[in-house]
């Protein structure tokens, strides 16, 4: 029975083992696949950003960079309203702007938080108060 127990012991833990490898192998595959996405897309999510952001006033830049997927379109309302002058977003904007951001990919809602998935600092917007954030 004990020679029993200490066979099963074995092949247990070498299942454990095998099942790890794969997936280390698998987590370092999707890595890979990764790094080879973010190089071949980069071009085409920098033309995106610029076409949405390259003539955009402060407030809609600011409030992308605020989307962290912790403050409220509430909160980044306000925050544009008291750092930039004569601002003029609203929550009604920024609501439009979010729900055109989720359809062509630049943001992801989580419930009522969004999230950006990139930053404008990333492709070479270097606005005084987008460095601020």
């Amino acid at each position: 029975m004990v020679l029993i127990r200490k066979e099963l012991s074995w092949l247990t833990q070498k299942n454990f083992q095998n099942q790890k490898n794969k997936m280390e192998s698998t987590e370092s595959l999707l890595k890979e696949i990764l790094i080879w996405t973010k190089v071949g897309m980069y071009a085409s999510v920098k033309n995106l950003i610029i076409s949405e952001f390259e003539e955009a006033n402060d407030e809609k830049k600011v409030a992308f960079e605020l989307l962290d997927g912790e403050r409220s379109q509430s909160e980044i309302v306000d925050y544009c309203k008291d750092k930039i002058p004569d601002a003029k977003i609203s929550n009604a904007s920024l609501s439009i702007w979010t729900k055109t951001w989720e359809k062509i990919g630049l943001v992801e809602r989580n419930g009522s938080k969004i999230s950006k998935n990139f930053s404008l600092l990333d492709f070479g917007f270097t606005d005084d108060l987008l460095k601020k954030l």
